[in-house]
């Protein structure tokens, strides 16, 4: 009997009885505790062999992953002969970082104007040596120009510097801040405000803040690209009226009760979505009405006021007030402080819960930086302005105006052009006759049109700012197919016809404004002798969709 066996009194029947080399029982000797896991394991074999089999496997198995080395994987370039893989690398052509310009992109691009002094009622523009009677800035009643503004945003220069550095809900609220949306709420004579950084990010976050993609839009087909934007990214189903036609907006609310009963539809929220101005457009909301079927068929109001505000209203409160609307009937009041205001940013007054949600939910307040500090000031002095002085003279100023210049282009154009927004806006929009528009309908434009007709509106301003006068083509931006065209489950609505946008304030006189239509005839006169008799033929090229860019 070996030692090994002497010290393991177990180890000779084990060898015995399944002949287990001596070697193996010296080696399992000197390990403590081995000479009895060798016994289970024979026990284990002679009760249950299958079971061990199994387990022994998967020991093994486990062990072999953890100790295997992961091969290197080769590559199938490394498989390819070195010239057949640089002929491929030669042949490989990315795809275009940006499609390519298409021509009414390139007039855009070629036709852009660049301001050599501030946006006053006269300024200097490149390319023109003398000053330019300027009806591009939307400054309606000339805040911009005031010595009382120009001290406000020095002053907040002076004491907060010029960046916020930060977004409101972190470590971007300064008091100016809280200061302008009081003095807004206060103006409106709502609960609260909320202020965003900039214009258009306010109807873009307001909306998808309150409607998703279980609730329900109703649009005018003519709002603006900032609105179409919110409600795209609200992923609700849309549905749009006719512009400003209220027979077919209750077509459509009638419809959707209709839906409703069969449908037997569970509660969403509704929202109709209107503009007090269009900017489109230039005309007037008939929203004395559009509150009444509202109100008929149970549904919620959004209203952006962004070019009435300082324009309609005893008070300079906007078409709301103009048709005498409470603040109440209306749920999302959302406009500008870029206009009127001589500011920049944006705001949405409204009841307590209304603004608290948003300074949650509104994507344009919790991940924007906050608005300079000097740009909250030179609004609140405006808001200080627009209570003492919009009733008294500026609103009726800026009224007058409009209608001057509206007249004036219906005496002097003789036909030739004509003018679609209303007679007391401060926006309005001149187009060319119906004689000399080459599509029936907006729908009917297709790029070759657009641009041939775009064409002859940008020579016409190009020469009225040689004559001195500071005139704007609506742009739009054109977009490949490739882009999302639709809202909701519906196309897109087709844009207005091509117009010259002119900007109205109460700095205007009626002898410039009398000048400036007189010029935009004579240049109009003297473009129209290029101007194609018919639409032209349209060329095979890309899908395109046009949008608004303002």
């Amino acid at each position: 009997m070996s030692a090994a066996s002497a010290a393991e009194p177990g180890a000779e029947d084990l060898t015995l009885s399944i002949h287990v080399p001596h070697f193996v029982t010296s080696m399992l000797a000197q390990i403590p505790g081995a000479n009895e896991y060798l016994k289970w394991w024979i026990n284990l074999w002679r009760e249950n062999p299958v079971h061990l089999l199994v387990e022994t496997t998967l020991i093994l198995l486990i062990l072999y992953i953890l100790l295997q080395r992961p091969s290197k994987k080769r590559s199938k370039m490394e498989t390819l002969p070195a010239a057949v893989a640089q002929e491929l690398l030669n042949e490989y052509e990315p795809e275009p970082l940006c499609p390519p310009l298409t021509e009414g992109a390139r007039m855009v691009l070629e036709d852009s104007v660049l301001l050599e002094t501030k946006p006053s009622k006269y300024t200097k523009v490149s390319g023109v040596d003398k000053e330019v009677l300027n009806l591009t800035t939307m400054d309606f009643l000339g805040f911009g120009q005031r010595k009382e503004i120009h001290k406000a945003a020095e002053d907040a220069l002076n004491k907060y510097g010029c960046g916020s550095c930060g977004p409101r809900g972190f470590y971007g609220s300064i008091d100016v801040h809280v200061f302008l949306e009081k003095d807004l709420a206060n103006f409106f004579g709502t609960d609260d405000c909320i202020v965003y950084s900039d214009a258009d990010s306010t109807a873009t976050s307001a909306i998808p803040a309150f409607s998703n993609r279980s609730d329900l839009l109703v649009v005018d087909e003519a709002v603006n690209d900032a609105i179409i934007t919110g409600v795209n990214l609200s992923r609700s189903r849309v549905l749009f009226f006719k512009h400003n036609d209220m027979e077919d907006l209750a077509r459509v609310l009638q419809k959707v009760e209709e839906e409703d009963r069969r449908l037997k539809r569970k509660p969403q929220r509704r929202f109709i979505v209107v503009e007090g101005l269009y900017r489109n457009y230039g005309d007037v909301c008939p929203l004395d009405e559009v509150v009444g079927l509202k109100n008929k068929y149970r549904w919620r109001l959004f209203l952006d006021e962004s070019h009435s505000i300082g324009v309609f209203g005893a008070s300079g409160k906007g078409v709301a007030e103009h048709f005498g609307i409470e603040m109440s009937e209306i749920d999302l009041f959302v406009s500008s402080l870029s206009t009127t205001f001589a500011s920049v940013g944006g705001f949405c007054v409204g009841s307590r819960e209304v603004v608290e949600h948003q300074r949650l939910s509104g994507a344009g307040y919790c991940f924007s930086a906050s608005s300079p500090p000097f740009v909250s000031t030179v609004a609140s002095q405006a808001i200080k302005l627009l209570t003492s002085e919009a009733r008294s003279k500026l609103a009726p100023a800026v009224k007058k105006n409009a209608q001057t210049f509206h007249a004036a282009v219906r005496k002097l154009a003789d036909g030739d052009l004509v003018t679609v927004s209303n007679p007391s806006s401060a926006l309005a929009h001149v187009r060319l006759a119906p004689k000399y528009q080459l599509a029936e309908d907006p729908a009917d434009y297709d790029e070759a049109t657009r641009c041939a007709e775009e064409k002859t509106l940008r020579a016409i301003t190009k020469k009225m700012r040689e004559e001195g006068v500071l005139a704007t083509v609506a742009n739009y931006i054109i977009l490949p197919d490739t882009v999302k065209q639709v809202v909701g489950s519906n196309k897109r609505p087709p844009l207005p016809p091509p117009s010259i946008r002119f900007a109205i304030t109460a700095l205007h006189d009626e002898d410039e404004l009398t000048r400036a239509v007189q010029t935009l005839v004579k240049c109009t006169r003297e473009a129209l002798k290029d101007h194609p008799s018919e639409a032209p033929v349209t060329v095979s090229t890309p899908s395109i969709t046009l949008r608004k860019r303002h």
